[in-house]
């Protein structure tokens, strides 16, 4: 049986809100889970960061998926430094 998409749905924001020229005004944010092949040295989670404007990416790996918060909180404070 195959299925019929009636409606496209998309997540881009980039109409919804209004553009700023400051780098780090926008980012996205990825929370990836490496499975069963974790890094070289043990971690299985990912944090992805992109910043809209500049492109800049910032990749973590850590081993505990709680770990997520603070990692993100560290990064807000690097931006914001």
């Amino acid at each position: 049986m195959l299925a019929k998409a009636h409606k496209m749905v998309s997540r881009r924001t980039e109409g919804q809100e209004p553009a700023n020229d400051n780098p780090f005004n926008r980012i996205t944010y990825n929370l990836i889970d490496l499975c069963d092949k974790s890094t070289y040295n043990g971690d299985n989670w990912v944090s992805h960061i992109r910043c809209a404007k500049s492109g800049f990416q910032l990749g973590t790996t850590y081993y505990i998926k709680s770990e997520a918060l603070a990692i993100l909180d560290t990064t807000i404070d690097f931006v914001e430094a």
